[in-house]
């Protein structure tokens, strides 16, 4: 035996020994001008040059048979930089650096024929067969291919728009970039976002998945200070469309006294959820108002002139029940629950669902891959306990057998904290990968379960139902307490603001108010981003 493991180490030291001197003695050399000038280019592989990706460029360049001004995304800095490096002349006033442009989708021509994300070569585009399809701002080189394949011109290219309209402003100073911006539900709220670096064990039984992206995270602003309720504004601004479906139907008028928790809009039909009054006060207005989210909240929002109050229990959304699980779903409807993780779909409808499609699997989704958002974190962090009562109301209602709660590995204070208050019961804490868009409720249940939803298919058909950690808390809220959804937990962040954090906001708080109860401004923002950047 002994024999035996010598022979094969001296076997295996002479073969290493060998392929090591064939490696140097045949090792064909590079050309070090091609990695030069690759280095140079944008390295964005878009292929508007007409070669295979930069590589091809930067070669052809070397051997001299491509132009320097071959790389439209480069414009002339990067002209500049390879004349320099090639010795060669050119004039840069003919030379026009490109408008910035992204790709565009139009909704309203979309056939989600996929054809142009399996062309985008940057992988910018996001979408499933029959859905419309997103781009991804910082993942566009405007390349082109997308529209070359479209077979109904929904793609286009555009200039990048430095307008409100996607809340880009141009930066007022030197320095570093200074961000604002907003975690948005119901047309009010915000916050830009950071990124608590850490590391965790990865659970060892998690499936793979394909593709994600690592961006910067910023959650280090906002993370470690508690969640702080937001000082009563003078005056809300509630949408009467807080959610996915109908709006709301008013149930009050200019001058009525309402208290806190009471309806002031009625369900608008099967896909809908009601609104209660966030604090007690006298309606002021009723009327349009500007939207930071005008696909969400297209209704006229009432306004609100009010003073902060406690729930009124006359005004609860039902008595405080035992969990019976045909009651659940009535009572999460009635206080108004809608998905806390950014779809705003009527979580009622949801559960209602799911019982009848028979689902095996619950997924609490605490994911929060976007690089800024804390407020998910200090939520598993500071409410774990009710937290793990809302997903054991969830599962009853809807008999979910497996409860899975994925949360990020960033995340170690909250992973610790959901452990603790899920120990001894039939919830599961899985630790998953800290990418981008782990958040996805797709992405979630592929990395949990092993299973894709179909492209025109729901969860539900697969057995799963997704429910966020807010979500979550909010069920619980409304069933053990009789609280409607009156306010939630909102992330306030960026280098330009004086005391990032999470703050309890009452629907219809303007950003402004939130930006005034974190100190304020220290500078102009760079820019204002509104929802998970």
């Amino acid at each position: 035996m002994f024999i035996a493991i010598f022979s094969l180490t001296v076997l295996g030291g002479s073969l290493g020994l060998f392929l090591g001197y064939a490696a140097r003695r045949l090792a064909v050399e590079g050309n070090p001008l091609v990695e030069e000038i690759q280095a140079i280019l944008p390295g964005s592989q878009c292929g508007q040059c007409g070669f295979p990706g930069c590589a091809g460029a930067a070669q052809a360049l070397a051997d001299g048979a491509a132009p320097v001004t071959l790389c439209p995304p480069g414009g002339r800095e990067v002209v500049s930089l390879l004349a320099a490096k090639l010795g060669v002349e050119v004039n840069l006033a003919d030379v026009k650096d490109a408008v910035p442009q992204i790709a565009e989708v139009q909704e309203d021509l979309c056939i989600g024929c996929t054809k142009c994300y399996k062309a985008c070569p940057t992988d910018a585009i996001m979408g499933a067969a029959k859905q419309i399809h997103a781009v991804f701002r910082e993942a566009c080189t405007a390349c082109g291919k997308c529209v070359d394949v479209c077979p109904t011109e929904a793609t286009r290219l555009i200039p990048v728009p430095v307008t409100l309209a996607i809340l880009v402003l141009d930066a007022t100073g030197g320095g570093d970039m200074k961000t604002v911006g907003a975690n948005s539900f119901a047309g009010v709220s915000l916050g830009v976002f950071a990124r608590l670096a850490a590391s965790m064990r990865i659970n060892s039984h998690l499936h793979k998945l394909r593709g994600g992206v690592h961006p910067d995270g910023r959650k280090d602003l906002s993370a470690e200070p508690p969640i702080r309720v937001l000082p009563l504004p003078e005056r809300l601004f509630v949408p009467l469309q807080q959610h996915v479906g109908a709006a709301a139907r008013l149930s009050v008028v200019v001058g009525d006294r309402v208290l806190k928790g009471q309806l002031i809009g009625a369900s608008g039909g099967n896909i809908s959820a009601p609104v209660h009054a966030p604090t007690s006060g006298r309606v002021a207005a009723i009327g349009d108002f500007p939207s930071p989210h005008p696909p969400a909240c297209p209704a006229p929002p009432s306004h609100r002139a009010g003073r902060r109050g406690s729930l009124d229990r006359s005004q609860r959304a039902g008595r405080p029940v035992q969990p019976v699980a045909e009651e659940i779903a009535t009572r999460v409807g009635a206080a108004g629950i809608v998905g806390l993780g950014g779809a705003t779909f009527p979580s009622a409808v949801k559960l209602n669902l799911s019982r009848k499609s028979g689902i095996s699997t619950l997924i609490i989704n605490g994911g929060e891959c976007e690089p800024y958002l804390t407020c998910d974190d200090r939520l598993m962090r500071e409410r774990a306990d009710a937290i793990v009562e809302g997903i054991r109301l969830i599962a009853h209602a809807t008999g979910a057998r497996e409860l899975l709660v994925g949360i990020e590995d960033n995340k170690p204070e909250a992973i610790a904290a959901m452990r603790r208050a899920a120990a001894g019961s039939e919830v599961q804490i899985r630790v998953v990968p800290a990418m981008y868009p782990m958040g996805w409720d797709k992405q979630m249940i592929q990395v949990l379960t092993g299973k894709e939803v179909p492209a025109e298919g729901r969860s539900a058909e697969i057995g799963v139902l997704v429910h966020n950690v807010a979500t979550a808390w909010a069920v619980r809220e409304a069933i053990r307490c009789g609280r409607p959804l009156v306010s939630r937990v909102v992330t306030v962040s960026g280098a330009a603001v004086a005391a990032p954090g999470n703050l309890e906001v009452p629907i219809g708080a303007l950003a402004s108010d939130l930006i005034k109860a974190c100190g304020g401004l220290l500078s102009d923002p760079a820019r204002l981003v509104l929802a998970a950047p």
